[in-house]
């Protein structure tokens, strides 16, 4: 079968909603520019359960350009759900699953699919729930449990999401692909290092170390902010820029901000807080030196700050979880989660060589065309094709 006759409809989220829209415009564009593909998307999906991270209604200026899209499914109202189902026409339906707030339209959509007898795989992008709650990741597992029974095939992001969820669900590892998170890129407006300075009203002597994202506790902020106070010691030029959404649900800014006033830190800390605009975007990470995703568990996936990170060609420091380490090439920009002395000492050693900074940047660029999003898509097809064919044999094995 090429990929000419064969059509899939993905379903997920696109902008305005946030959550993982940035990865399904990257992926959809460009399967749509390989095959016969249309999407269908949520209209709106429930603020209270995604601080920050969702926009009530859709908004036609955000429509991704040259795809054929529908918006329809509202998180409240199982006749968007079934609506959804019914027109589903693609051979194969592509599932994206982030959340376990879709788990009941899914639970509600999936079967329906099947009844039609559709193909279906679904894209993981977060094994478990990126909580300590543990009523959450027993609903998240019930529910996948009974939907992922009537998947064909399943995508995840990395070896140890391929591992994590072979050992909670027990797919034959032939209907896994691994299939990596492409660079995240936004309209680019030729902003420079200087101009991003002068903008955010950082001078130019400065070291500037980006935390950007939504400010999660498995995000690790307390833990810069405790590595930061051995950093200025060595290297007192240092600021940390913080940019993102506090969560409400966890005590918002406040503990971070008590952290910085019990290490008298001030003078070291400027802050961007709330929901950042595309617009701002490419500001924030051009004024930066070197930018420090310091995440532990429960985070697991790769993460978008790091797929912007290389979009940029910025310096990055992560920590050994999750699908992050995919992201650099220098061992020393790597480290244990959760280790405060590691992490200083692993940031001084950067920001006192300039030579390794520019080697970093050199890794970033190099990574984000290793990370093509058409490859990822030339995979992707391919893997639709292998899954029909195989149902095609089981079909030809039980009618013999």
């Amino acid at each position: 079968m090429s990929s000419n006759s064969l059509k899939v409809t993905m379903i997920g989220t696109l902008p305005p909603i946030k959550a993982i829209s940035p990865y399904c415009v990257h992926i959809f564009q460009e399967l749509a520019a390989r095959m016969d593909a249309d999407y269908i998307g949520f209209y709106s999906l429930p603020d209270l359960f995604y601080s920050g991270g969702s926009k009530e209604t859709y908004d036609a200026d955000h429509t991704p350009q040259n795809i054929k899209v529908r918006y329809f499914i509202k998180w409240w109202n199982p006749f968007s759900w079934t609506r959804g189902a019914l027109q589903a026409s693609g051979d194969i339906i592509h599932v994206q699953q982030w959340m376990p707030y879709t788990l009941l339209m899914y639970s509600w959509i999936i079967p329906i699919l099947k009844l039609r007898g559709k193909t279906i795989i679904f894209t993981v992008h977060n094994i478990t729930p990126h909580t300590v709650k543990r009523f959450i990741k027993i609903i998240d597992r019930v529910f996948n449990t009974f939907i992922f029974k009537f998947a064909e095939g399943f995508i995840v992001h990395n070896q140890r999401n391929w591992l994590k969820f072979q050992q909670l669900y027990h797919i034959d590892f032939k209907k896994i692909l691994i299939a990596t998170h492409g660079p995240i890129r936004y309209e680019a407006r030729g902003v420079t290092k200087e101009d991003a300075r002068i903008l955010l009203g950082i001078g130019s002597e400065k070291k500037v170390l980006l935390f950007f994202g939504y400010l999660w506790r498995y995000k690790g902020l307390d833990t810069l902010l405790q590595a930061l106070k051995g950093i200025v010691e060595h290297v007192p030029e240092t600021l940390l820029l913080v940019a993102g959404q506090p969560i409400a649900i966890q005590g918002g800014w406040a503990p971070y901000e008590s952290m910085i006033t019990q290490n008298t830190l001030q003078r070291h800390v400027v802050t961007r807080l709330g929901f950042i605009p595309e617009s701002q975007v490419e500001v924030l990470f051009q004024a930066a030196d070197l930018v420090v995703l310091p995440y532990h568990e429960p985070f697991d996936t790769h993460g978008g700050a790091a797929a912007l990170t290389i979009t940029y060609h910025k310096p990055l420091l992560v920590t050994d979880i999750g699908g992050l380490p995919e992201y650099v090439k220098y061992a020393g920009a790597v480290s244990p989660p959760n280790d405060i002395k590691a992490l200083e000492r692993n940031i001084v050693r950067i920001l006192q060589n300039d030579q390794l900074l520019v080697d970093l940047a050199r890794d970033s660029e190099e990574k984000e065309r290793e990370l093509g999003w058409g490859p990822i898509a030339e995979k992707t097809i391919q893997f639709y094709k292998k899954i029909l064919s195989m149902q095609n044999k089981y079909i030809y094995d039980n009618t013999v």
